[in-house]
């Protein structure tokens, strides 16, 4: 509608059939989260009415004759039937489990997830900014729960710089995490997952091209050390780490 404007819409229908890992898998979840596992082999395929629509921008020579600026903005709305979920089973040998109740994945009849999600670069080829977040919601348009899966609010913010003709990019990328305590709940009003904290983490990034076949990288990641829990994961994500890399392409003309 505008120079360097576009607008968007799609409307898409999918089918995922059920994984292995969610039909057969069995035995007793690792420490510290000790629960059983109970397969379930009478899982329905999930079929999925996507809608969303967005607006991209996209101009160049805002300030010199070399920068850019891209930018995406994306809303949707997906109702899943048979929406495949880990759920809490009674245990008739422990009624009080708790915690360690048996869980297993199952069909939940009517799912909805809708969110927003935002990109945005700006490129001046000596130095560059981007900025991406995404909010997702999902429930169990059944029963107003939220869904186990959906993953926490978050916002990531990438600065970079080029030098030496282009052949070293380095930068920081800065990943903002908040909480997630939307869970869904067993009979007894306890988590069926465990909440996550929110969380920042600032990582480093270079590579360097030594020529046209031969690339240095260098990476370190959680670079003051954070300690912290992703959503749905049992354990801590490692703590600072560092990382060297050199590709080499051979035999090339």
């Amino acid at each position: 509608p505008l120079k360097g404007v576009s607008l968007f819409a799609t409307y898409a229908e999918g089918y995922r059939a059920p994984a292995i890992t969610e039909t057969l898998m069995s035995g007793i979840h690792p420490a510290p989260a000790e629960f059983k596992l109970l397969p379930n082999p009478n899982l329905r395929p999930e079929v999925a009415r996507n809608l969303e629509g967005g607006v991209n921008f996209k101009y160049d020579n805002i300030v010199s004759s070399q920068d850019s600026f891209r930018a995406k903005l994306v809303v949707f709305r997906n109702k899943v039937n048979d929406y495949i979920d880990m759920i809490a089973v009674d245990d008739p040998e422990d009624p009080d489990c708790g915690d360690t109740c048996p869980r297993m994945y199952a069909n939940i009849a009517n799912a909805t997830i809708d969110g927003v999600e935002f990109e945005a670069i700006y490129d001046a080829r000596s130095w560059f900014l981007g900025l991406g977040a995404h909010r997702i919601r999902g429930e169990n348009a059944d029963t107003g729960a939220p869904l186990a899966t959906i993953p926490a609010d978050q916002v990531t913010l990438t600065f970079g710089m080029r030098a030496f003709d282009e052949k070293l990019v380095a930068g920081t990328r800065m990943r903002f995490v908040a909480s997630q305590d939307r869970v869904p709940l067993e009979e007894d009003g306890d988590p069926l997952v465990d909440p996550s904290d929110g969380y920042g983490i600032v990582d480093l990034f270079a590579h360097y091209a030594l020529n046209e076949n031969t690339i240095l990288n260098v990476n370190i990641d959680n670079l003051f050390d954070k300690e912290y829990r992703q959503y749905r994961d049992a354990e801590n994500s490692p703590g600072f780490s560092a990382r060297v890399g050199l590709t080499m392409r051979l035999g090339v003309q």
